[in-house]
């Protein structure tokens, strides 16, 4: 087999465990749902268990409208909406640690403050790693910050296939998807009964080969 028809094969593997993972992160959350429900605390969840839910239920469109824009070649538009689903991952990262953050912003969405979930990303990143795991979220950040903004970066690439930025947006999706799996996980980690960490751990392990850069989400700062 050529260099070339490998590179399609590949491709096409990881095409496929990006959008299997949409359904499995679907399975996911209807499975947490049902042993929230179970334990008897639905409705009873912390703010920032309820910011985890809703960013991840959120994040099936995002990543959804991610890999249509792939299918078309819009690199762009894919890394536009990419940057928007790691800024949920943190978000859910930062309010798990920072209750006292969770539950001012549930305070400030109840009386309709539309900027409640706002706080500065760089901050966020801050909050949750140090060392060179904060160098390697910076710098992953901001690779995916310029294609969000009234700009000409990337706009030759559109529309026609590149196997780089194909690759690229690719890994971007799968490690997305990583992420929201490690986030939910950290917030609602007394949900997870050993079937759902299995599947968590298949999941994983399938997507491991096809994204060999997937930061580490999970917080490694001291204080944490």
């Amino acid at each position: 087999m050529s260099q070339i028809d490998e590179n399609v094969v590949l491709h096409a593997r990881a095409l496929w465990i990006a959008k299997n993972n949409l359904s499995k992160m679907r399975f996911i959350y209807d499975k947490l749902g049902y042993s929230i429900h179970q334990s008897g605390d639905e409705g009873k969840l912390v703010p920032s268990q309820e910011f985890a839910l809703a960013f991840f239920l959120r994040s099936f469109s995002y990543l959804f409208a991610s890999l249509s824009c792939l299918d078309e070649y819009l690199y762009s538009p894919c890394r536009d909406l990419l940057r928007t689903t790691y800024e949920m991952i943190y978000k859910g990262f930062f309010f798990s640690l920072r209750q006292d953050k969770a539950i001012d912003a549930y305070i400030k969405i109840q009386t309709g403050d539309e900027k409640a979930l706002e706080v500065p990303i760089r901050t966020i990143i801050n909050e949750l790693y140090q060392d060179q795991i904060n160098t390697m979220h910076h710098k992953f950040y901001t690779k995916i910050c310029p294609y969000s903004h009234a700009d000409l970066i990337g706009a030759n690439l559109n529309y026609r296939f590149f196997e780089s930025e194909y690759k690229d947006c690719l890994q971007l999706i799968i490690s997305a998807e990583y992420g929201f799996f490690a986030m939910i996980h950290f917030s609602l980690k007394k949900y997870f009964d050993e079937q759902l960490l299995k599947e968590l751990d298949s999941i994983v392990q399938e997507m491991q080969p096809y994204n060999p850069n997937v930061p580490i989400f999970y917080p490694n700062k001291v204080n944490n």
